[in-house]
Parts: structure tokens; sequence; C-alpha cells
């Protein structure tokens, strides 16, 4: 029960977040260095469990107001199936391991980044989920975080700063979308759930939404075009469709509570699978013939 209850508050569901830590590995030019390959893979595997540190702080501040939510109720500590005392312990653990493991195993930078991401979040849960508009920034600096930690975790490795400001507002997108889900599902109770709420409404959200999908569309559209390699511009019609399919799935099935559904959506998975097919075609040479003929 303890161990069923500990899976569930670590939430392994939400980890897909985490695969931005290969985005370093690709997007550098190391995917065919596999001595990369650990280092990110453990990496990976930290952010992961500090992100399940993250989820067993917030669940513990939070579990008188989770009871009154017809989802989060049903959290292991909300509903008391993980007792307060046994998650703070396992936090801890956590906490402590993973930089000190990340230190001798990756390196100094990745310990540095798992510590601030973690101090981030404890400002987050006593101060910042107050705070309209920053209590979204937040969860897009914690992408910004783990995308570094990608970096810092392969040698040499260098990532555009367009690609980091688009994971930045990518994270802003996805935040808001939930936020917007919340007010649907929780209508007038939603303030009295968290105070934050009381600040928002849908009609601000989506325009929020509508912003910050149209800056990560520009964002990457000037990486690609700036990036040597001419063919990046043909991954721009995945991202334009994957964006506004999504916000189609966010309207019509209030998909912004939980974004990772959309991993049971067909078009969504072919459309991010075609997207990283066509960028590792493209930036390790299988098809420079697409590169000669866009190059004018």
């Amino acid at each position: 029960m303890l161990l069923k209850g500990l899976i569930r508050t670590l939430r392994p569901y939400q980890w897909y977040k985490n695969l931005l830590l290969f985005v370093g590995l690709i997007f550098s030019n190391n995917l065919s260095r596999q001595e990369h390959y650990l280092p990110v893979l453990l990496g990976a595997v930290f952010f992961c469990l500090m992100s399940g540190a993250v989820y067993i702080l917030n669940d513990i501040l939070d579990q008188k107001e989770d009871r009154g939510h017809p989802i989060k109720g049903k959290r292991p500590i909300a509903s008391g199936e993980l007792s307060t005392k046994s998650a703070f312990a396992i936090m801890l653990f956590i906490v402590i391991g993973c930089p000190a493991a990340s230190y001798f195993l990756i390196s100094p930078g990745v310990t540095y980044i798992l510590a601030s991401y973690f101090i981030l979040f404890i400002i987050y849960s006593f101060v910042l989920k107050y705070i309209v508009i920053l209590d979204a920034f937040t969860i897009g600096i914690g992408f910004v975080l783990r995308a570094m930690a990608g970096v810092l975790a392969v040698d040499n490795a260098h990532l555009s700063w367009w690609l980091i400001i688009c994971a930045f507002l990518l994270a802003l997108f996805l935040a808001f979308g939930k936020r917007r889900a919340d007010l649907i599902k929780l209508g007038d109770r939603a303030k009295n759930y968290r105070s934050v709420y009381s600040h928002y409404s849908i009609f601000l959200l989506d325009h929020l939404i509508t912003l910050t999908a149209g800056a990560t569309l520009v964002v990457y559209c000037l990486y690609a075009a700036a990036s040597v390699h001419n063919g990046m511009l043909l991954t721009i019609p995945f991202v334009i469709f994957g964006i506004l399919k999504y916000m189609q799935l966010m309207h019509i099935h209030n998909l912004g509570a939980e974004p990772e559904k959309m991993f049971q959506n067909g078009y969504m998975v072919a459309t991010i699978l075609l997207w990283g097919l066509t960028v590792i075609l493209i930036l390790y040479g299988k098809l420079d013939i697409v590169n000669d003929i866009i190059s004018f």
C-alpha cells in the first residue's frame, strides 16, 4: 500500500516532461556519441525523482485544499493513503540523494541545477503559487532548468537560446491551459481551492494561451530560420499543427487539466514522432539534399 501510494505521489505520468533533457544531446549534434547517453539518462532519472519530490512537497502543503478538488482529493496524501510523515522522509531522501549522486556520476553543473530546481519550487510552494502570472512563470523556469541540465550533462554541448526560450514559452502555454481547465472544472469553487485563481478568468486565460502559443511558434520559426541546417524549416509545419491541435483538444475536451492525455490522441503522437524523426534526419545529414534545395 505504501509503495503504491508513493509511486502515485511521484506522478510518473508527468515524467515525460524530463525528456527535455535529451534536447541538448540531440540539438548539439552529439546523438552519435554514445558516451553521452548514460549521463543524460541519469540526469533525466534524477530530474524525474526531484520533480517527484516537488509533487510530494506540494501534496503535503496542499492536502487540505486538495480534499475539496474532484481529482486531487484522490491523491494518496490527501486521501490518507500515504502518511505525511512517510512522504516527508522520502522527499528528504530524494532531495539529498539525487544532487549528491549527480555530483559524482554526471557533473557539478547538473548538481547545481537540481538544487536550484528544488529551491525554486520551495519558493513557489510558499510564495509564487499565490502570485498571478508568476505562478505560471515558475513552471516555465522549471522547463528551462531541465533544458540547461541536459546541456550540462554533455561535454562541450551548446544549445541555441532560441530553443531555450521556446521551452519557456511552451511551458507557459501548458501552464495557462491547466489553469483554464481548473477554472472550468471547479467553477465558483476555484478561488477557494487556490486563491490565485480569483485573479484569473477563462477570458483572460484564453488570451494568455493564444499569446504564448503565438510567441512559441514565432520563436521556433526564428530558430529554424537561423539554423545552419536549412532543412529545419521543414519542421515548422509539425510544430504549428501540434500546437493548434493541442489548442483544439484543450477547448473541446478540456485537455489542459491533464496534458499527458495528448499521447492518447493519434494525431498528436504522429505529429511529435514525425517532428522528432525529421529533426534527427536533418541535423545528422540524412537529408542533405533538402538543405541544398532550399539554400537560397
